[in-house]
């Protein structure tokens, strides 16, 4: 029984610090670290409903900074 909880909690370590920031930088065009650190921050901020809504969030606020920063520097 150990053995098996001890396996789950590094599976889900391994899964949520290596492989989704891979998957997600992939999908959304963000940094691993970005979508590590939205995640972190959604999830302690927000509980369940924060972690889910972290990662748009931070597709969000890139978008915005990036047409700012675009808009800035053309203007």
């Amino acid at each position: 029984m150990l053995g098996v909880a001890i396996f789950f909690v590094v599976y889900l370590q391994v899964e949520n610090s290596w492989l989704a920031p891979r998957i997600m930088r992939s999908r959304v065009n963000l940094p691993a670290l970005a979508i590590f650190v939205s995640l972190l921050l959604g999830s302690a901020l927000g509980g369940i409903v924060g972690a889910m809504v972290a990662i748009p969030t931070a597709v969000l606020v890139s978008v915005l900074v990036e047409e700012y920063l675009v808009k800035k520097s053309d203007a």
